[in-house]
């Protein structure tokens, strides 16, 4: 009975969230290349570093990018080392989205958090550990 919960309870979970990045005009992977470039700083990162740090394909990183880049939220920047190497570097409208949704999509996901009881970390943990 758990486990069908469980399912149910995620399943309006993903909802809600993509609701709130569509109203955004975002997806929730885009807002994750965005916040993941946010960290890196000013520097930025190559797209392969990208995808490795979001846990996704870097063919999944360069659509997202791509993406970004359309809605002039990142630029690209020829690396000095490698020329064959573009940087992905988020842009100051870049930079404003993830400032102004940051705190919006971690309040929205407290209200999920909410629901648990101190065991439930550790029985979704099982769940998830027997069925790797």
């Amino acid at each position: 009975m758990f486990s069908l919960q469980f399912l149910r309870t995620a399943s309006d979970a993903m909802k809600v969230i993509d609701r709130f990045f569509v109203s955004h005009d975002l997806s929730q992977g885009r807002f994750l290349a965005l916040t993941v470039l946010s960290d890196a700083g000013k520097e930025g990162l190559f797209p392969f570093e990208v995808a490795d740090h979001m846990g996704v394909s870097r063919a999944t990183a360069s659509g997202l990018l791509k993406g970004l880049e359309t809605k002039e939220l990142i630029v690209t920047s020829q690396s000095e080392t490698d020329g064959r190497m573009k940087r992905v570097i988020l842009t100051d409208a870049g930079k404003d989205k993830v400032d102004e949704l940051s705190p919006k999509y971690y309040k929205l996901i407290s209200k999920f958090n909410g629901k648990m009881d101190k065991k439930s970390p550790q029985r979704v943990f099982g769940y998830f550990v027997r069925y790797e």
